[in-house]
């Protein structure tokens, strides 16, 4: 089971992503968060394999937040989402150590697809280790 936290400031985004991925028997949401501070201290209480985050917060971004997670839950993998898709957005996420970069627009099976392929990824340098 793919254990997820949510990180995303808009209440009914948030809602509608649980609730699409509750669909998929493989993932589970374990937890939620709208600001930085609240997901930081999520993600250290629960550990997620994914942590799904929007790239802008009220009180932070995703980049410095990626690596705020990075640096206190290393096993858990940043699938970051924005309305932004162009190379410079793209190029930080991939820069600040985000397995996966999603823009809201694309469709959910995408979506889906890079939470596994996060997982995956993970599964795999730690069978190589």
């Amino acid at each position: 089971m793919i254990t997820l936290l949510l990180v995303e400031d808009e209440q009914t985004v948030r809602q509608a992503l649980k609730m699409r991925i509750a669909l998929e028997a493989d993932m589970q949401v374990i937890g939620e968060a709208s600001t930085g501070r609240e997901a930081l201290l999520q993600a250290q209480q629960l550990q997620p394999d994914v942590v799904l985050m929007d790239v802008q917060l009220p009180d932070t971004d995703g980049f410095a937040l990626t690596t705020s997670i990075h640096s206190i839950v290393p096993c858990s993998k940043i699938v970051m989402l924005s309305i932004y898709g162009d190379t410079s957005t793209r190029a930080r996420a991939q820069q600040v150590g985000a397995a996966s970069f999603i823009e809201k627009q694309q469709p959910t099976e995408q979506l889906l697809s890079a939470i596994r392929a996060a997982v995956l990824v993970q599964e795999d340098q730690d069978t190589n280790s």
